[in-house]
């Protein structure tokens, strides 16, 4: 479980260590809500919100 006041920092981080191809599963605590960031590349993420597909290209730290 992740803290709520450090997500961000976390995650960011936790995608910088993850290999291409491999995905982050973020659940809320009751697990009625859901995540999927997807690294597609260094900079490219597919974050996928609720059965909600979205692109986010370019991303840079």
């Amino acid at each position: 479980m992740i803290d709520k006041t450090k997500i961000i920092d976390t995650v960011c981080e936790r995608l910088k260590n993850l290999p291409l191809g491999h995905y982050l599963d973020l659940k809320t605590y009751k697990r009625n809500r859901s995540i999927i960031i997807a690294k597609i590349d260094e900079e490219d993420l597919l974050v996928i919100e609720n059965q909600k597909v979205r692109w986010v290209p370019g991303l840079h730290s």
